[in-house]
């Protein structure tokens, strides 16, 4: 507490709004990483002042040998200019996998969303390697143009790096992306394009090739384009399929006329377009075969996300003072928080009458808010009557 309210009144002195450095430990590792970093990132220059602050011999208040010793290593580190750029190398990698966690944790997310924001991903950790700068290393070259061997008022050592350091920068920095993409694409193989997962992108029409309708070849690679993805998602749904009666050929003929019908239609976006298709009589029944993929595809789950928000909801309902709750109490409550109204758009009178008259017995006895309400409004309109008639100007007491 002691050296956090230093830091905070360094940061105070050198007009830099410091925040709290976060715990690392927990089980949401990567926010929890990437928000210590961005913070070290964003304060830079108060952790050095305050770093250089405890090992002074100056300091009125003397710090132990272990500060001291523990304040000199990171000292040594952040005023590095090689563990510098490694530091916002690693704040832009987190950055992207940051986003991409994002991505997944919406309720509403498509498999067409999901396979976009990954392979985005990828190349944004692909542009990394080597020479590539992201948000926060163009910051710091940026700055280190500017000022030479500074950056944010902190002179930097070994700035000029010989050729074998910066030959092992970029060396780590292509380790690390290509582990990075290796562990995505193990983890994610699902949405990979060999997967039956992406074989819907044949049903986006940004995918589809131009058409120019002058030119023979473009229809046919326009009519061509995507028909053998629709005939694996035909196979791998071939139990969905004979259900409803659906053929490969009737599909495949749906998929053509499906083509003519959203091709004016590209910019409203897929789901809205699948959703107006599904929720439309008329086009759901002129494309039944490709409508019921449409359903699959708006219905099937990407992540987890919403089922971990249930834990994390019950475990803040049902806490140590409400361990008694029952399962239909319970079940209740964590969907008026999942799903329910925002507390201040949500009108509880209609709830509240029906509590007070839905008990066994009485809430209070002798006392009805629904009567006195009642009461109050017959009062007040006779007030009013009695205020029109009265002709004497005096002014009338109202009783309370």
């Amino acid at each position: 507490p002691k050296a956090l309210r230093e830091l905070k009144m360094l940061g105070e002195v050198l007009e830099e709004k410091v925040l709290k450095p976060t715990n690392l430990s927990g089980a949401r590792w990567l926010p929890l990483h990437y928000r210590a970093l961005l913070i070290a990132c964003q304060s830079y220059r108060v952790f050095v002042a305050h770093f250089e602050e405890i090992i002074s011999p100056d300091r009125p208040r003397k710090s132990s040998p272990t500060q001291i010793g523990r304040a000199k290593n990171l000292l040594k580190f952040m005023k590095d200019f090689e563990c510098l750029l490694f530091m916002f190398f690693m704040c832009d990698i987190l950055h992207c996998l940051s986003q991409l966690s994002l991505t997944f944790q919406t309720d509403d997310l498509t498999v067409g969303e999901a396979l976009e924001k990954y392979e985005e991903t990828c190349l944004q950790i692909t542009d990394l390697v080597g020479d590539g700068t992201g948000i926060w290393q163009s910051k710091v070259m940026a700055a280190l143009i500017t000022t030479p061997g500074i950056y944010d008022g902190v002179e930097l050592n070994n700035v000029n790096a010989t050729a074998s350091a910066t030959e092992t920068r970029m060396r780590v920095k292509e380790d690390i992306c290509s582990s990075i993409l290796r562990h995505l694409d193990d983890r994610l193989k699902d949405l990979s394009q060999d997967s039956i997962l992406a074989q819907f992108k044949a049903l986006d029409p940004s995918t589809w090739p131009n058409l120019d309708h002058h030119d023979f070849s473009s229809k046919k690679s326009f009519i061509e384009s995507g028909k053998q993805n629709v005939i694996t998602l035909h196979k791998h749904y071939i139990s969905i399929f004979r259900w409803t009666n659906v053929s490969v050929e009737s599909l495949l003929s749906e998929f053509v006329g499906y083509k003519t019908y959203a091709l004016s239609r590209r910019n409203i976006g897929l789901r809205t377009l699948f959703s107006d298709i599904v929720r439309t009589p008329n086009t759901k029944s002129k494309f039944p075969g490709l409508a019921t993929l449409m359903e699959l595809y708006l219905i099937m789950p990407i992540s987890t996300a919403c089922c971990e928000r249930g834990f994390s909801c019950m475990k803040r309902i049902k806490n140590d003072w409400r361990a008694s709750l029952k399962t239909p109490s319970l079940t209740r409550l964590m969907y008026l928080s999942l799903e329910g109204p925002h507390p201040d758009v949500f009108d509880a009178r209609a709830a509240v009458h029906r509590w007070w008259g839905s008990g066994l017995r009485k809430r209070r006895p002798g006392f009805n808010p629904n009567q006195q309400e009642v009461v109050l409004e017959d009062l007040t309109a006779e007030l009013h009557e009695i205020e029109g008639s009265d002709e004497t100007g005096v002014p009338l007491a109202i009783p309370s």
